[in-house]
């Protein structure tokens, strides 16, 4: 027995009894909380973890590995009417290929995971991305051989690029593009695997977390081959890489490349100790290196990254000096600070272990010395007069780990940009063809953890901007259209609207007869528009993003006073004060009420980077 909680708390059965299963949970009878529940856990009961409602596909986490995702698996979804197989994400991944070619328009598949969904869903979400190449090349191939079946008549062009993909014509010029067309897929595939290694991390729910927004574009040619492809990347928690919650971890290619240099007898090459964890991989979990140095499952895992380095094209240069760039970070996180005062009084700082700082500038080919200027004083410009002051031991510590965040922020994006470049293909489109595009967005869903910072504010935000175009398209726009239609209906004579030409009337789409003829006003659905909450956040110059901005540049700004300048000036019901003492502040999502913790402000919503960097 299974309790399940929603919302309005325990589920209770419908109170309509025997409703029959439904794929489409739009189809249902009775259309409320307690029976979209009631068909999810028949659904779930029996392995079939997907559910369609309208467009629009559910996925419940099945928590164990299903086998629902092999090739043969996918066959049966390609060209496949929807309703002729159970809901799956291939069928729509098919759908994407198959609107993307007939319609000759762009197509965009959103993917949001909320984060207490767990590993499998992580996996599925995955499996999604990996298969939407192949789910769009067996496609085609299927198509092709329904036109060699004399089934489906088609230009000759389609012919030829259907050909194309498949591999099977004569050996000339066309085979090398075809070898590079299916080197583009192998590495299309592969760019998946890499960017979580940088960008997913463990969390207390979930051991395969997405630290980070992906968009992944895939670009075709108008018959329906793909030539090339580009990612974009977002909201990095970049936090992450210098402190942890209790029982989650850092990135995961921290851990993958410690073991797998352990193996490769190179951890003395790239200057990381071997008796004591650096300080940013310290936490209850592992409490020694031996604790990831031994680790099977990392040891394979740095060798799976290394091969799709190699597969996408890096050189083992770039590889080398990547890893020189961890290395680097693990050792800035090991530099430590003590205060002295100096003879005029004033607190500054100096390092006091030397040699992470000497293993962290050879690493990064800087000088030393270079480095710890940086860390221990700060450029003060006045009239024209440039002034160097140090640092306390607390500001150092704060520049420290400012320099480790965007160590690790600019390497991922250079990675990215690496990969985009990589992925650039070797001949253009024809110039008749401008291409199709199928966009991938990959964010992780709203958060609201126990403690909640800078990083879960931001990532909601982005979920509040999807909500609300979510709601533009289904709700806003679709009511403006159905009333423009019905008040010009209601214009025309009574006979024409009642009599057998109606179903004809160019005027009025398949939707909107729909709605008339089943006697449903569409113009009086409500719905709660967030448009009013995305102002108080994005609004120059009062909303909350521009006052944290201004008082993030204020030198003396505190977490108490960025507090108290929200309170004063945010003039909003979505924005609340709890009455406990603690530095928080709380926002009314959407999804639900969120707890803003402003724990250490200097690394949580500002970065004090040295000026050399």
């Amino acid at each position: 027995f299974e309790r399940i909680h929603t919302k309005k708390g325990n589920y209770n059965r419908s109170p309509v009894a025997n409703q029959e299963d439904v794929d489409d949970l739009a189809m249902l009878e009775v259309l409320d909380e307690n029976t979209v529940t009631e068909q999810l856990q028949k659904s779930y009961a029996k392995d079939q973890i997907y559910a369609y409602v309208g467009d629009i596909l559910i996925a419940i986490n099945p928590f164990r590995n299903l086998d629902l995702y092999s090739t043969k698996h996918s066959k049966l979804y390609i060209r496949a009417k929807r309703t002729a197989n159970p809901p799956h994400i291939f069928a729509v991944a098919d759908i994407a290929y198959q609107s993307m070619v007939t319609y000759n328009s762009d197509q965009v598949t959103a993917l949001v995971c909320e984060a207490k969904f767990g590993t499998s869903l992580d996996c599925v979400r995955k499996i999604i991305i990996m298969n939407s190449v192949l789910i769009f090349t067996f496609s085609a191939l299927s198509f092709l051989e329904k036109v060699e079946q004399g089934r489906h008549k088609v230009p000759i062009f389609w012919f030829s690029s259907l050909r194309f993909l498949e591999g099977d014509h004569p050996k000339d010029s066309a085979h090398g593009e075809m070898a590079n067309n299916r080197t583009l897929q192998e590495k299309i595939l592969q760019v998946n695997n890499l960017v979580e290694a940088f960008g997913n991390a463990g969390t207390i729910i979930n051991d395969n977390s997405s630290r980070f927004g992906k968009y992944l574009e895939m670009k075709f040619t108008s018959s329906g081959t793909v030539v090339s492809a580009q990612i974009s990347e977002y909201l990095l928690e970049k936090s992450r890489v210098i402190h942890q919650a209790v029982g989650e971890k850092n990135f995961h290619i921290f851990y993958y490349i410690y073991a797998g240099l352990a193996e490769k007898k190179k951890l003395a090459h790239y200057k990381l100790p071997e008796n004591k964890p650096p300080r940013y991989l310290q936490n209850e979990l592992l409490r020694t290196v031996q604790d990831f140095m031994n680790n099977s499952f990392y040891k394979s895992q740095f060798e799976l990254i290394e091969q799709c380095f190699k597969v996408i094209g890096f050189t083992m240069e770039e590889l080398g000096s990547v890893y020189s760039i961890l290395a680097a970070i693990l050792n800035v996180g090991n530099i430590e600070f003590s205060s002295v005062v100096t003879e005029h009084m004033i607190d500054k700082s100096i390092i006091s272990n030397p040699t992470p700082l000497e293993n962290s500038a050879s690493l990064l080919c800087i000088q030393a010395d270079e480095l710890q200027e940086a860390l221990t004083s700060h450029c003060v410009v006045a009239r024209g007069e440039t002034i160097i002051r140090p640092n306390t031991m607390e500001k150092a510590t704060d520049v420290r780990d400012a320099t480790a965040k965007a160590l690790y922020g600019r390497l991922f994006s250079w990675i990215v940009n690496r990969i985009n470049v990589l992925l650039k293909p070797d001949t253009c489109l024809n110039g008749s063809d401008e291409g199709l595009n199928i966009g991938i967005l990959d964010i992780f869903g709203f958060e609201n953890f126990k403690k909640n910072s800078f990083e879960q504010l931001c990532i909601n935000i982005a979920n509040e901007q999807i909500q609300f175009y979510f709601n533009q398209h289904v709700f806003a726009w679709e009511q403006v259209r159905i009333g423009i239609r019905v008040n010009v209906l209601q214009m025309l004579p009574e006979m024409l609207v009642l009599g057998a030409a109606r179903d004809h009337l160019e005027i009025c789409s398949g939707t909107e007869n729909e709605y008339l003829y089943e006697g449903v006003d569409a113009r009086v659905i409500e719905y709660e528009d967030n448009r009013p909450l995305l102002d108080m956040f994005l609004q120059k110059p009062m909303g909350l993003l521009s006052l944290l901005d201004e008082e993030s540049r204020f030198p003396r700004a505190t977490d108490q006073t960025l507090v108290e300048k929200f309170e004063d000036n945010l003039k909003s019901k979505y924005f609340w004060r709890p009455k406990r003492v603690d530095l928080t502040f709380g926002i009314y999502h959407y999804a639900g009420k969120l707890d803003i913790f402003v724990l250490c402000n200097s690394y949580s919503f500002r970065e004090m980077l040295p000026c050399v960097l």
